[in-house]
């Protein structure tokens, strides 16, 4: 087996586990509050996002306009969990400023920098320090609460999201930072990013499953 079709491996793998948290939000669909549910619906969107970002690309098809639309729908999302989880006023604020110059700063560079058919490698650096910070910022008023509070960290479904996502953005942070360079030396590297990303859904998985009693 060549390195290409050890790759294409990964890639398949990697698209076909946005599946996982689907799964497990459905196993525990009985049991999960109105902001489970919803968090449930994007999931389920991101497969149609993913399976047709990865049947262009086998396809040889340009699929970076599909993933400039992931990209911004994935920020949304993960902002607005935090901006729900975190209760600290001054935090939530911030994560509102934060979100309103990540929109504006996409889409400048969209519009003056980066063609919407290249990798936008500096709007995905700025929303990995973001994603990045915000679960910081979830973990430290986290673990204020399990001072005062008795609970089970291993319930938490947005322990594990958080974990989920500090996980990717931070595993990626230079795949996506020296993307440019890294495709022209070996493209195949990027399996290093199906392979995170699969981990990552794994976790979002949980993120479902740790409902069950």
């Amino acid at each position: 087996m060549d390195l290409v079709s050890f790759y294409n491996i990964f890639v398949i793998i990697s698209a076909a586990s946005i599946l996982l948290p689907n799964m497990g939000g459905l196993i525990v669909f009985k049991r999960l509050d109105i902001e489970g549910k919803k968090i449930l619906a994007f999931f389920a969107i991101f497969i149609i996002v993913e399976f047709v970002i990865t049947w262009l690309g086998f396809h040889k098809i340009n699929n970076m306009p599909m993933f400039s639309i992931f990209e911004l729908l994935e920020y949304g999302f993960f902002a607005y969990l935090f901006y729900t989880n975190i209760k600290e006023l001054r935090w939530k604020k911030f994560i509102k400023y934060a979100s309103f110059f990540y929109f504006t700063f996409a889409i400048f560079v969209l519009l003056f920098i980066r063609s919407i058919y290249e990798f936008n490698s500096e709007t995905r650096v700025v929303e990995s320090l973001l994603l990045v910070l915000f679960s910081l910022l979830y973990f430290n008023e986290l673990s204020k609460a399990l001072q005062t509070e008795q609970i089970s960290i291993k319930k938490i479904p947005m322990f594990w999201m958080s974990i989920g996502i500090l996980f990717y953005f931070m595993s990626n942070f230079f795949l996506f930072l020296f993307y440019n360079e890294i495709s022209k030396i070996t493209p195949t590297l990027w399996a290093i990013h199906s392979v995170v990303n699969t981990a990552a859904n794994f976790l979002f998985m949980i993120s479902f499953l740790c409902r069950q009693k």
